[in-house]
């Protein structure tokens, strides 16, 4: 089972780290720790569209939620290429259903 987060940037490369960002980034990385235990053959990648544009582009469904809402749609979530969530980063509880729905 495959979860990718495309993200706009990671947020060691922002300026100023936004307290409620970095909060969201530290809560789904321990979220991914707990579910790899659940589900082992879990795979994880997070993709920065400053670093990962062939990422973003591979995936026809970001690429076109991307280009027909830009980037205010960021983060997108997806499982086994499939967009789950858009526009903020799922919960533990939206992630374990969908896993289990796959």
């Amino acid at each position: 089972m495959k979860i990718e987060i495309f993200e706009e940037k990671n947020s060691s490369s922002l300026e100023v780290i936004k307290p409620d960002i970095d909060e969201y980034l530290v809560r789904i990385c321990e979220d991914i720790q707990i579910l790899k235990q659940e589900f082992p053959k879990l795979y994880f990648r997070q993709y920065q569209l400053d670093n990962n544009l062939i990422e973003f582009k591979e995936n026809k469904e970001v690429e076109k939620l991307l280009k027909s809402n830009g980037n205010k749609v960021l983060p997108i979530t997806t499982i086994e290429d499939k967009i789950i969530k858009s526009g903020n980063y799922p919960t533990i509880e939206e992630l374990r259903k969908y896993l289990k729905n796959s």
